[in-house]
Parts: structure tokens; C-alpha cells; sequence
């Protein structure tokens, strides 16, 4: 997870607006105007916010083969209350 999402800590205002855009892009069938409208937000936000995504993790939460992994890293954040807690090192 720190892998895929690891760069979003570069972000102003740090990772979770990002991932909070994440998760609502999903939930809402990764469509623009639905996530706008349920982030209380603009579509032009959400397309910036995605294209920062792609600039910070090197994936492309438009592209279906790599949402995939952005959806599952943005799953295991949740699970492990990422950003709030830090990551483990693996030994």
C-alpha cells in the first residue's frame, strides 16, 4: 500500500483530501460528476485532483488497469486508518 500510495504524502494538505477523492471516485463508479457531487465539490476539482493522483503515485486512476491497484491500495488504507496511523516497516 505505502508502494502505490506513498506519494500522495507529498501533497499539500498532506494525503487524505486525496484519498477521500479516491474512495469517493470509486463508490461512485469512478464518474467525475458523481464524485463532484458527492464531495460537494466541481468537476474541474475531481479531474485536477485525479491528475495530481496520477503526478504523486504514478498511477492512473483512469486507466482500468491501474485503478485496480490504486482501488485496492485506497481499500487497505481504510482498513489500516491510513494517514492517521503510520505505516509499520515490514521486517
Amino acid at each position: 500500500m505505502a508502494t502505490v500510495l506513498g506519494g500522495l504524502e507529498q501533497a499539500r494538505g498532506g494525503p487524505q483530501p486525496l484519498l477521500d477523492t479516491l474512495t469517493a471516485y470509486f463508490a461512485s463508479g469512478c464518474l467525475n460528476t458523481a464524485t463532484a457531487r458527492r464531495l460537494g465539490m466541481s468537476v474541474r476539482t475531481i479531474a485536477y485532483r485525479l491528475g495530481r493522483i496520477r503526478q504523486l503515485t504514478g498511477h492512473d486512476p483512469i486507466d482500468p488497469d491501474q485503478r485496480y491497484i490504486l482501488q485496492t491500495a485506497a481499500l487497505g488504507a481504510r482498513l489500516l486508518d491510513w494517514p492517521s496511523q503510520p505505516l509499520q516497516p515490514a521486517d
